[in-house]
C-alpha cells in the first residue's frame, strides 16, 4: 500500500512539470524564457526581381524559413548575401529579406509564406505575392527599297486602327513584300494567317528579341477579288493569349501580261526554221520563236478558262485581207506556274517546211485573248466573220485588237532548194535563183546538155561584193550528194583544192537545224564563172552557174592588196566575223566581233589589214568620195601614215605602237551615204 501511493505521488509531480514547461522555456541556462513576441502577419507584394523586408523583434533566439518546395526557383530568402531557405538570429532587432526570381511571368500569381519559430512556437508572421507582368507585343510596319534595304516606322501599329497591306503595283503581276518586325516581352508564335500569305519566316520569337519578317503573298492562294483578313499571334505557352491584326491585299482578277508586242514579226525560212536576231547575227532553228502568258484562271459553267491563242492564216487580197484557219504552224504550250493562281504559259510556235514548186510565200496572224473573251471561244473559227464591204472570212471586230503578231515564211527557191536567209540576200549582194529562159536564154538547156542535169533543177548564184554569201538547205532527196566543179568552158577540174570555187557542208541536228551547204567564192573582185553540179549515186540532180560579178554591186564597195610584202589582207564577211572579231583580241587586247556585225548590218564592206612595221603598202580600192577620208581613233595613231595616191589608190606604212597609244585604226571611207562604205581596219604585226 505504500509503494503504491508512491508511484501515484511521483506520476502527479511529473504531470505537474509537463504543465508547468508548456508555459515557458528555460535557455541554456535553465533559466526560464518569456513568452514569444511573434510580429504581426503581414502581406507583402514584391515586383519581378525584386525584394521586400520584414522587421523583427524577437525576444529570444529565432528562426525564418520558407518551404524550400514551395519557394522553388521563385523565392528565397537573403542571408548576408547568400540566398537560403531558412535563416536564424538571436533576440533583438533583425531585418528578414525575401527575395524574388527576374524571370517574368504573365498569367500566374505565386506566393508563399514566411513561417518564424522561437523555441517551440512556429507562427506564419507573413505572405509574400510575386507580380505577373504584363504583355508587351508591338508590331512595326516597314517599306523595302528597290536595293533590298528596309526602313520601319517609329512607332509600333495601333492593331484597333491600322490595316497591314501587302502592296501590289496595277502593272505589277506579282506584289511586293511588306517587312515588319516584331518585338514581345515574352515567347510568341504565330497562331494563324490568309491563306494568301506565305509562311512566314521567322514564324516565333523570344522574349526580349526583336525578329524581322518579310510577309509575301503566296502565289498558289492569290485571291481574285480584294481580300482582308486576320494575321494572328499567340504567347508560345498560352495559346489563348492572341494579338490580331487587319491585313489586306489586292485582288489579282484583273492582272494580265503578255510578252508579245502588238506589231512583232517573226520570220521562218521555206524549211521551216525561225530566224532569231538582227541583220549579220540570225540564228536558224526548228524550235520556233516563244513568248509567254500571265493570268488568271476565271470559272465558267465548262470550267476554268485562261488565255487563249490562236493562229490564223492571213492572205493579203489587194488590202483586204482573207483570215482562215492555219494549218502550217504548230502551237506548243508549256504551263511554268504549277498551281499557281495567276497561270504563267509559254508559248512556241513552230512552222512545217514550205514544200513543192508552185509553193508561195506565206503569212499568218498570232491572236492572243484574255480569259474574259477566251471564255467564249473554242475553236480558231470562232475568230472569223464576214463583214462588210467584201463579205469574205475575217477576223471579228472585236478580236482585233489582240491580233499581236505575224508570221512569214519564205517561198522555197525550188523542190530541191531552199535558202536559209532569204531576207539576207540583197544586203550581201548575193543573187541565188532558178534559171529560166526569159531571163537567161539558153544558159540552163546548155547546163543540162553539159551536165545531164534536168532542164529545171539548174541556178544561178552571183556574188557581188566580199560580204556575199548564202547558205543553202538542200532537199531530202539530196541527201549524202557529192560534188563536181566545171571551169566557164564547162571543162570539169579535177583538183578543186586551189579552185577560186568551193562548197562547205554543214550537217543539220535533228529538230533543231537543217542540212545545209555554203558556196564559197575568192577574189568576188574579178568577174569568173564557175559550175557545180550534184549528184546522187552518180545520177547528175541539179548544178549551180557560179558567178562573181563585181560590177553588179550597186556601188558596192571593193578593196584589194596590190602589194606588201608578209601583209595580210582579209575580208571580213558575216560568215567570218566573230573568228575574225575574237582573232584580234590577241593583237589588240579586245573582241571586235560585235563591232563588225554593227558596221556589216549597216552595210559597210569590212577589211583586215595586217602588216609587219615599215613595209610599203598599196591598196586599190572602188571609187570613194576623197573628200570624206576619215582616220580613227583621231588621236595616239602616230605609227599610221596613210597617203593617197590617187582617186582609188593608198599607199599605207604601218610602224609600232608606243606605250598609251591605240594598238589600231581605223581607215573610214565614204561615198555618198551617212554610213562608211568600206573600212579598213590596220592592225600592226610584232
Amino acid at each position: 500500500m505504500k509503494r503504491f501511493l508512491l508511484n501515484l505521488f511521483t506520476a502527479a509531480l511529473a504531470t505537474a512539470g509537463l504543465s508547468l514547461g508548456s508555459c515557458s522555456d528555460d535557455n541554456d541556462e535553465g533559466q526560464k524564457l518569456p513568452e514569444p513576441n511573434f510580429p504581426a502577419k503581414t502581406t507583402l507584394g514584391i515586383e519581378v526581381g525584386g525584394t521586400c523586408t520584414i522587421p523583427i523583434s524577437p525576444n529570444q533566439a529565432w528562426s525564418v524559413s520558407i518551404d524550400r518546395t514551395q519557394a522553388g526557383e521563385w523565392f528565397w530568402l537573403d542571408d548576408d548575401g547568400m540566398p537560403a531557405y531558412t535563416v536564424r538570429g538571436k533576440a533583438g532587432d533583425h531585418e528578414i529579406v525575401i527575395c524574388v526570381s527576374d524571370v517574368e511571368e504573365h498569367d500566374t500569381d505565386r506566393s508563399i509564406d514566411i513561417t518564424m519559430t522561437m523555441g517551440s512556437e512556429s507562427q506564419v508572421i507573413a505572405t509574400v505575392t510575386r507580380g505577373t507582368v504584363e504583355r508587351q507585343f508591338d508590331l512595326y510596319q516597314g517599306t523595302e527599297s528597290g536595293f533590298g534595304e528596309v526602313t520601319y516606322e517609329e512607332e509600333p501599329i495601333d492593331a484597333g486602327q491600322t490595316t497591314l497591306t501587302i502592296p501590289w503595283e496595277e502593272t505589277s503581276m506579282e506584289p511586293e513584300r511588306r517587312p515588319i518586325k516584331i518585338a514581345a516581352n515574352f515567347q510568341w508564335r504565330l497562331d494563324s494567317k490568309p491563306e494568301w500569305i506565305a509562311e512566314l519566316s521567322p514564324s516565333e520569337g523570344k522574349a526580349g528579341e526583336t525578329v524581322e519578317i518579310l510577309l509575301s503573298g503566296d502565289p498558289k492562294a492569290f485571291p481574285l477579288e480584294d481580300s482582308e483578313d486576320e494575321l494572328v499571334f499567340c504567347d508560345y505557352d498560352n495559346n489563348d493569349v492572341k494579338f490580331a491584326f487587319r491585313i489586306s491585299i489586292p485582288g489579282c482578277k484583273e492582272k494580265q501580261d503578255v510578252t508579245l508586242n502588238a506589231g512583232t514579226v517573226f520570220s521562218y525560212n521555206a524549211a521551216g526554221e525561225y530566224g532569231k536576231g538582227g541583220a549579220g547575227s540570225v540564228t536558224w532553228t526548228f524550235y520556233g520563236p516563244t513568248f509567254r502568258t500571265t493570268g488568271p484562271m476565271l470559272e465558267t459553267e465548262s470550267g476554268k478558262v485562261g488565255y487563249k491563242v490562236f493562229v490564223l492564216e492571213k492572205k493579203d487580197m489587194g488590202g483586204a485581207y482573207l483570215y482562215s484557219v492555219c494549218n502550217w504552224i504548230t502551237q506548243h504550250e508549256n504551263v511554268l506556274s504549277g498551281d499557281d493562281v495567276l497561270v504563267d504559259t509559254e508559248y512556241r510556235l513552230t512552222a512545217e517546211a514550205n514544200t513543192g514548186s508552185r509553193a508561195a510565200a506565206r503569212s499568218a496572224a498570232v491572236v492572243v485573248l484574255p480569259a474574259e473573251l477566251a471564255k467564249d471561244v473554242t475553236s480558231a473559227q470562232d475568230l472569223l466573220g464576214q463583214e462588210p464591204p467584201l463579205y469574205m472570212p475575217s477576223l471579228k471586230e472585236a478580236y482585233k485588237p489582240y491580233e499581236l503578231a505575224t508570221l512569214n515564211q519564205d517561198a522555197p527557191i525550188s523542190s530541191l532548194f531552199t535558202v536559209r536567209d532569204l531576207a539576207g540576200l540583197e544586203s550581201t549582194n548575193t543573187t541565188f535563183r532558178q534559171l529560166t529562159y526569159t531571163e537567161d536564154r539558153d544558159l540552163p538547156e546548155q547546163m543540162a546538155t553539159a551536165f545531164g542535169t534536168p532542164n529545171d533543177q539548174n541556178y544561178l548564184m552571183s556574188y557581188a561584193s566580199e560580204t556575199s554569201t548564202a547558205s543553202v538547205i538542200y532537199s531530202s532527196s539530196l541527201n549524202n550528194f557529192t560534188t563536181r566543179f566545171f571551169d566557164d568552158k564547162f571543162a570539169e577540174i579535177k583538183d578543186n583544192s586551189t579552185y577560186w570555187l568551193r562548197l562547205t557542208k554543214q550537217e543539220g541536228v535533228d529538230e533543231i537545224t537543217a542540212p545545209s551547204f555554203e558556196v564559197i567564192m575568192d577574189n568576188i573582185s574579178e568577174d569568173k564563172t564557175g559550175y557545180i553540179v550534184f549528184y546522187v549515186d552518180d545520177k547528175p540532180m541539179a548544178a549551180f552557174c557560179c558567178k562573181t560579178d563585181s560590177g553588179s554591186a550597186s556601188g558596192a564597195f571593193q578593196a584589194e592588196l596590190i602589194s606588201g610584202d608578209g601583209a595580210t589582207f582579209e575580208a571580213v564577211t558575216f560568215g567570218n566575223y566573230q573568228d575574225m572579231g575574237s582573232m584580234l583580241k590577241d593583237f589588240v587586247g579586245k573582241d571586235l566581233s560585235s563591232e563588225f556585225a554593227e558596221k556589216l548590218a549597216s552595210g559597210t564592206a569590212i577589211y583586215l589589214l595586217g602588216s609587219a612595221p615599215d613595209v610599203n603598202l598599196k591598196i586599190k580600192t572602188s571609187e570613194f568620195d576623197p573628200e570624206r577620208l576619215q582616220i580613227q581613233p583621231f588621236e595616239g595613231i602616230d605609227w599610221l601614215n596613210v597617203e593617197l595616191a590617187d582617186e582609188t589608190t593608198f599607199n599605207i606604212k604601218m610602224g609600232t605602237p608606243g606605250t598609251g597609244e591605240n594598238p589600231y585604226a581605223m581607215l573610214n571611207i565614204y561615198n555618198d551615204g551617212d554610213y562608211a562604205a568600206g573600212i579598213i581596219y590596220c592592225v600592226p604585226l610584232p
